[in-house]
């Protein structure tokens, strides 16, 4: 996968279900084009639907008291993907895309050389920086707690920025 591998995912599946008509319930999650759900929405449905830990950050970056809605593309009982968008509907496009939150049991695959921090707990994790052309791309975050690895990407965010952002999830669960 690209270094942009997080929105690839994101975006591919958000296409798939809105070429499909889907806007409600399906067999690995849902896609939510509700203007009202909030993290602290989505947080709360995916404890009901997952058996991993939803880690859900409280600090976001840059967003300059802009209200970020969640669009939760697909859950099962190991992961759960969240596009994080500045509006809504959003299908995932650099106009209204401001990153995604992300777990699973197998590692994400993102290119590049990533960038080793500490997180919270002394918990490892890996920083990968944004890269700014006609538009920027996500920056990650990733780090594995118990099985699961989770993933925070945002669009240009800065090193320092994602950590806190990680640390904000790791105490929101």
């Amino acid at each position: 996968m690209n270094k942009n591998a997080c929105l690839v995912v994101v975006n591919a599946v958000l296409l798939v279900a809105l070429a499909l008509g889907q806007n409600s319930s399906s067999s690995t999650g849902r896609v939510v084009q509700d203007s009202g759900f909030t993290l602290e929405n989505a947080q709360a449905e995916l404890k009901e639907k997952t058996a991993v830990a939803v880690k859900i950050p409280t600090l976001l970056p840059g967003t300059a008291g802009q209200q970020i809605f969640a669009v939760i593309l697909g859950f099962g009982p190991s992961d759960y993907n969240i596009l994080l968008a500045t509006k809504v509907p959003c299908e995932g496009g650099n106009a209204c895309s401001y990153g995604s939150v992300q777990a699973r049991k197998s590692p994400f695959d993102l290119e590049g050389k990533p960038v080793f921090v500490t997180l919270r707990n002394g918990i490892s994790a890996q920083f990968f920086p944004s890269h700014c052309h006609a538009f920027c791309s996500q920056a990650y975050i990733t780090w594995k707690e118990a099985d699961v690895f989770y993933c925070i990407g945002v669009k240009a965010a800065r090193k320092g920025e994602l950590i806190r952002s990680a640390n904000s999830a790791i105490l929101n669960h």
